[in-house]
């Protein structure tokens, strides 16, 4: 009798353990794993890019998304998007430079978007959104101001791939959370936190 109380006292205990390092531990282990695979979710073709603000620290639309060039350190990503002589926008990183197209007008002048380009007829430019394998438990968040606070989180992460028929290629990837609350379920994961979500990969690769 006394064995089968230490083995379900010991089980209890391993539970509770479990449980208390995926509340306070989840967000890091959910990044952990996403080194290793995500879940895809959407894939969007992109005809149209639009990017609004200065050379560095501005936002890209892609449709009704907007995401920024700043890193999770939040500071502006090292990169500059600036048109050339030949009317083209180029984004350059590294002493590397990717033509993203000619510019052209503003399809919704009010946006406010500075520059507008659409992709070559050669192109292939796509935007992956795909989230984490896990998501974690958030018990102890509070909003006070509302009293609505998402009981579980994950990240959500979009990539942008543009390859140009020379061989060129630019990979764009930002990482924000996800959050899920009762009433509503998931919402849009485009929340932000400090040292976590922006933009956490430029690559261009040459021709």
């Amino acid at each position: 009798m006394r064995r089968v109380i230490l083995r379900v006292v010991l089980i209890v205990v391993c539970l509770g353990a479990l449980g208390f390092g995926w509340i306070f531990g989840g967000r890091h282990l959910a990044l952990f794993l996403d080194g290793f695979g995500t879940v895809e979710m959407e894939r969007i073709p992109v005809t149209e890019l639009s990017y609004e603000g200065a050379q560095t620290g501005g936002i890209f639309h892609l449709g009704d998304r907007m995401l920024s060039s700043v890193g999770p350190d939040n500071r502006p990503v090292p990169l500059s998007i600036v048109p050339d002589v030949n009317n083209k926008l180029v984004l350059s990183v590294s002493g590397k430079s990717f033509p993203l197209g000619e510019l052209v007008p503003a399809s919704a002048p009010e946006s406010g978007a500075t520059f507008t380009v659409r992709t070559d007829k050669a192109d292939e430019a796509l935007l992956t959104v795909r989230r984490s394998l896990l998501s974690w438990a958030t018990p102890f968040d509070f909003n006070f101001l509302t009293g609505h606070a998402p009981s579980w989180k994950r990240y959500r992460y979009y990539q942008l791939t543009w390859q140009k028929h020379s061989g060129a290629k630019l990979d764009l990837l930002w990482r924000y959370e996800q959050y899920y609350y009762p009433s509503d379920g998931w919402t849009g994961g485009d929340m932000t936190r400090e040292g976590i979500s922006g933009l956490i990969k430029v690559e261009i690769k040459a021709e």
